[in-house]
Parts: structure tokens; C-alpha cells; sequence
């Protein structure tokens, strides 16, 4: 299988960067791709060629956030991957890490995975932390709806896997 880059406009900078790195070249080359990084959020191969390319450019660290949430993007009700959601989790720690302008939403979104793992007290945690350490960002309001949400569903799943709680109906 051919990276998906294969035959496209960016190519041969993808090809250059890869086979030589550290090379000056190659730095400008990631300077291109730089500019195509809104492709990068619909391309999970072409953010992992650049993290194998390059860990800490600014462009690196808008892959990691790319590929993480291509990876979360991928859980659903009917498709689940315990593995592949604690990648998510470890790659947003790390823009949260990298203090870039989209941190605070890899904070939200650090919550909302814990969320997809019903481990309603580690989302919480996580959410606290968004209003905590970003309280001017105007996701703050989002962190405080998902606070609500995770408190509703922690009640929901209590009920529905405590049978005592079954509101009233006889048995």
C-alpha cells in the first residue's frame, strides 16, 4: 500500500522529508506542508508520516492533535477501541503540553474521551482542569455543559446497573 500522500500536489516534499530529515531541505519542505495543514485533519497518514518526520515543529504538534482527534472521531456506539481512545488521550496530553492555541480543546476533548470510556470521574477530573488552567478560552462554557453530562450519564448508568433503583417498578 502507497502512503496516501502518493501522487499528490505535496508529494514530493512528503517523499524528500521522509528520506532525508534533518537535512535543510527537508525543513523547508515541512514548511510547505506547514501551509497544507488543513488537510492534515481529514488525513491520519499524513499525520504520522510528519511525527515520524519531526516531533517537535509547531506542524508536528498540530499532527498529534489531527490524528488524535481522527482517532476519537472513530468511536461510536456500534465501534469501539479501548487502544486506540488511550492514544487519543496520550497525544492530546501532549498538545495540552505543548501550550499551542488549540490545547484547551485537547483538554475538552481529553475529558470527552474519559467520557467514551463511561470512567465518569476521570472526565470530570479532566473537565475541571479545562475551567481550571484555561479559564479565559471560550471553551470553559462547553467544559462546564460536559460537566452536566457527565454527571447525568454517571446517574443513568447507576440506575440502569443498580436494579433497586429501578424507579419504583415492580418486580
Amino acid at each position: 500500500i502507497s502512503p496516501p500522500w502518493k501522487g499528490s500536489a505535496r508529494s514530493t516534499e512528503m517523499e524528500f522529508i521522509l528520506k532525508e530529515p534533518e537535512t535543510d531541505d527537508a525543513k523547508k519542505a515541512l514548511e510547505v506542508l506547514r501551509r497544507w495543514s488543513a488537510t492534515l485533519s481529514y488525513n491520519p497518514d499524513a499525520c504520522e508520516g510528519i511525527l515520524k518526520v519531526s516531533t517537535t515543529s509547531l506542524y508536528a504538534k498540530y499532527a498529534r492533535y489531527y490524528l488524535a482527534s481522527f482517532y476519537q472521531n472513530r468511536m461510536t456506539k456500534n465501534w469501539y477501541n479501548e487502544d486506540l481512545l488511550n492514544e487519543a488521550i496520550d497525544l492530546y496530553r501532549q498538545v495540552v503540553a505543548d501550550k499551542i492555541d488549540v490545547s484547551a480543546e485537547a483538554q475538552y476533548r481529553i475529558a470527552q474521551c474519559y467520557l467514551i470510556k463511561e470512567d465518569f470521574a476521570t472526565a470530570a477530573t479532566e473537565a475541571q482542569k479545562l475551567i481550571d488552567n484555561f479559564s479565559d478560552n471560550n471553551i470553559v462554557e462547553e467544559a462546564k455543559k460536559l460537566l452536566k453530562e457527565i454527571e447525568e450519564k454517571r446517574k443513568k448508568k447507576e440506575i440502569e446497573t443498580h436494579p433497586q433503583y429501578d424507579l419504583g417498578k415492580e418486580k
